[in-house]
């Protein structure tokens, strides 16, 4: 964040402090002279610290006197006249507090001001049981004090009196920072920390690298308690004493001002918060060019009240995580399901999705069935997958089983090919009256990809793009975390996925990928059509395309009928049927209208006729570069550089050129001083100049843009939380909003089974492979390695004559064909 700033209040320089308190001053003669006597010993101060060890002129338990008074010293104000007294204080090794003040007879004008040191007074005895916990006590009621008499006429404070003479022993220069009086976490300090700990990082590890940065815990100004209590009180200061009251006066105030905002949430009889969802203008815009797929996943609830997480995702032009809205729910009945689903519905104008990818649910089931009723519903396989290895524990264990269950469960092409794998798998393992299978099967219209090629699902098979969005929240967040918590944490994630978006949208527009077919006219087309994401799966299909045998097994002008598929890996091949004339073509994988791009098959054939560009009508408009229209708005007065430049990037632009000039000049101390006398001089400037302006009364907001400290914690949006609650949000939440209900954690075999998660653990090995090698190809290959091995069971048990192919069939026939030559009629079909 302000790193600039950062540096200069981390550093810890007697020399500035010194200044900074006699620029403070007047510029009387009065006051001249005691500048000098200041000066004076702050020189000789200095010349002590360097020739001698700060502890060996320090006698523990001895009295002390300061050696310097500061009488005769004027001041404008309160704050600077304890500025004054805590840096002599710091110079001399004591700290300080401040003490009573005297009015003027009649009136709360202040006629004296008193600070007095650290060690005045004794404290008053806590009564006859002792506490288990006392902080330490360190009065020793030390009579040192000063007195400052306010001048009734122009208001000035006059040292008129100073008690130096002390109780107890001076504090050693190396331990001065401990003294309370001397420990101040400043806005900028805080802010830093607070938005690292937002961003889930350890307050500990951003405290570790702060220290390491200004060189020690004596040179941050602060200690490590005093950064957790600084940012548990900040947190503390953004709630208005409820967490889910906070919440929804923030939905509010945001709606108030983004027409295009929704939010709408439920209350019990208690006025307790039960379930809520909310969305932003930009996730509906994405949602109008993506929301034919909705990922929908509820397997995440550890907050503090124990709420169900519930995100609705999609994927995007570079097949990128997107979000669509976010939902909380108590409970996971049909009820709370059918509100969650009806909300999401109305939040984007009755437009339902294409498909809806949700893991086995029969109350979300149930939901989905009266609130999307044209939408193709979809059971998350790898959920199938781990409720089988539970299930079916006795048929998994055996030999094979799991391998070519693996293969019908998610990479069957045609129905027919399904059918006739699952009765064999059936038959083999002997398995066919289990329950749990009987009931897999019942519901094979819902997971079975043969069954949904007509259904947009950009080749997704299970819900983990919606639990990878519960994986970057768990990253940041615990279980003792509440709702407000959880909204910024939400905005974190969704800034960068959307910044991701911005990546992949500007290398797409301004760079293009070197691609391996490089004189290829089809390539060529589909490299400018598609995003770069997108091209690369063309790519690949286009490369396997070339490997793969094309026959050609009937003609009638216009249309061709063609076999294609490898002549060693494919046992079953597909069947093609390309209109040469309109450019119409069709595949039995039917793989274009599951994920809208041309499969391998037609590609083949594609290049025995020549085709250099994809017809128009195979181009699926969201994986094109113009899928979303980018508005770029420019400022309208583009001569006036505040205007056009907000506050927070000219922050970060100022930051950086201060950093530059610091460390050019850190190896040399001249240059270190001039840069100290230049930030002092910069800083009386600055307060005198907006001193002045908020004096004439007429701050414009062509100059001035209000900020709270909430800008430097909320993530990079558009919008900024205010800490004043603003009138709209009294109309629109007229009661107190209460809290959730705690829910019960149920615990089973001594274990809470309440905030786990179902998440596939992966390994070292995995991890590494998946990078290196990329997680399409690797897919790739275990897909064929699958059909391979699964189809070369067949090989054994049908016999085929000499040139026979087993094929896809074109119908909506539930078996298999063979495709025999015969001398007559060329070919002949007959059913398996």
């Amino acid at each position: 964040m302000e790193n600039s700033q950062i540096f200069h209040d981390f550093s810890v320089s007697t020399s500035i402090s010194n200044d900074s308190s006699s620029c403070h001053l007047n510029s009387s003669a009065e006051n001249q002279s005691y500048e000098d006597i200041l000066n004076n010993s702050v020189n000789n101060s200095e010349q002590n610290d360097a020739n001698e060890d700060p502890e060996s002129y320090v006698v523990v338990g001895q009295d002390f006197e300061e050696p310097v008074s500061l009488e005769g010293s004027v001041v404008k104000d309160d704050d600077e006249a304890y500025e004054l007294y805590n840096s002599h204080a710091f110079r001399n090794g004591f700290g300080t507090r401040k003490g009573k003040k005297e009015y003027r007879s009649g009136t709360r004008i202040v006629r004296q001001r008193f600070f007095v040191c650290a060690y005045e007074g004794f404290k008053n005895p806590d009564g006859v049981v002792p506490k288990s916990f006392k902080k330490i006590d360190r009065r020793t009621g030390c009579k040192a004090s000063v007195q400052f008499d306010v001048d009734k006429k122009t208001g000035v404070y006059v040292l008129s009196k100073h008690s130096r003479l002390h109780n107890h022993s001076m504090v050693p220069a190396n331990k001065r920072h401990l003294i309370r009086s001397h420990r101040h976490i400043s806005k900028e300090q805080l802010a830093f920390l607070t938005t690292f700990t937002c961003s889930g990082t350890k307050l500990a590890d951003v405290l570790r690298a702060m220290r390491k940065e200004v060189g020690g815990e004596a040179n941050l100004g602060f200690t490590v308690p005093d950064a957790y209590d600084a940012v548990l009180a900040e947190k503390k200061k953004k709630l208005d004493g409820c967490d889910s009251n906070q919440l929804i006066r923030w939905f509010a105030m945001r709606q108030a001002k983004e027409h295009d905002f929704y939010y709408d949430f439920q209350l019990n009889e208690e006025n307790q918060l039960i379930n809520f969802f909310w969305r932003d203008g930009r996730m509906r815009s994405d949602y109008e060019a993506f929301g034919d797929l909705l990922i929908h996943d509820t397997t995440y609830r550890t907050n503090k009240y124990d709420m169900i997480c519930g995100p609705f995702v999609g994927m995007n032009l570079h097949t990128q995580n997107i979000m669509f809205g976010v939902g909380f729910i108590l409970n996971e009945k049909a009820g709370t399901f059918d509100w969650l689903f009806n909300s999401f519905l109305t939040s984007m104008g009755g437009k339902q999705p294409v498909t809806i990818m949700t893991d086995q649910s029969s109350a979300m089931d149930k939901a989905i069935r009266e609130v999307f009723p044209k939408s193709r519903h979809r059971l998350c396989t790898w959920h199938i997958g781990e409720n089988a290895v539970v299930n079916i524990k006795g048929v998994m264990a055996k030999e094979g089983f799991k391998r070519r269950f693996d293969y019908v469960l998610k990479y069957t092409d045609t129905v027919a090919e399904f059918e006739h794998y699952w009765n064999s798998l059936m038959t083999d393992y002997n398995c066919k009256t289990h329950k749990w299978i009987e009931r897999l099967y019942d519901l094979k219209e819902k997971w079975c990809p043969a069954y949904n090629k007509e259904w947009f699902s950009g080749g997704i098979l299970s819900s983990q793009r919606s639990e990878t969005t519960n994986h970057s929240i768990s990253r940041r967040l615990h279980k003792t975390n509440g709702l407000c918590d959880f909204y910024k944490c939400f905005l974190d994630v969704i800034d960068e996925w959307r910044s991701k978006e911005n990546k992949g949208d500007y290398n797409s527009s301004t760079g293009n990928r070197y691609y391996a077919c490089a004189d290829n006219m089809l390539c060529l087309h589909a490299r400018d059509v598609y995003t770069i994401a997108i091209y690369l799966i063309f790519e690949q299909r286009f490369i396997k395309a070339i490997g793969l045998r094309c026959q050609r097994i009937s003609y009638e002008f216009p249309v061709s009928k063609y076999i294609v598929g490898h002549p060693t890996k494919d046992f079953i091949r597909h069947v093609v049927m390309f209109n040469e004339q309109e450019l119409v073509v069709d595949c039995t994988c039917k793989s274009y209208g599951e994920i809208g791009v041309l499969c391998s098959h037609i590609l083949r054939v594609f290049i025995v006729h020549n085709v250099e560009e994809i017809p128009k009508q195979y181009i699926m408009k969201r994986w094109t570069k113009k899928a979303m229209n980018m508005i770029v708005e420019e400022g309208e007065d583009r001569d006036n550089e505040v205007s056009v430049v907000s506050a927070s990037v000219w922050r970060m632009q100022s930051i950086r050129n201060c950093i530059k000039v610091i460390n050019e000049a850190q190896h040399c101390p001249a240059a270190r001083k001039l840069i100290d006398l230049g930030v002092l001089d910069m800083s009386c400037k600055v307060k005198e100049y907006i001193g002045g302006v908020e004096g004439d009364g007429n701050v414009s907001n062509k100059y001035v843009r209000e900020e709270t400290l909430l800008d430097g914690i909320e993530p990079s949006t558009d919008t900024v939380l205010p800490d004043v609650v603003e009138p709209i949000a009294e109309k629109v939440i007229p009661t107190m909003i209460q809290n959730p209900p705690k829910r019960k954690r149920k615990i089973k075999n001594g274990t809470e089974k309440a905030n786990e998660r179902n998440v596939r653990p992966k390994g070292i090995v995995e991890k590494k492979r998946n990078k290196l090698k990329g997680w399409n190809k690797r897919r790739e290959r275990h897909v064929d390695n699958l059909r391979e091995e699964t189809q070369s069971t067949d090989q054994c048990i049908i016999n085929l004559p000499v040139g026979g192919v087993l094929v896809h069939p074109t119908s909506s026939n539930s078996q298999l064909e063979a495709y025999v030559p015969d001398d007559y009629f060329g070919v002949h079909i007959q059913p398996l």
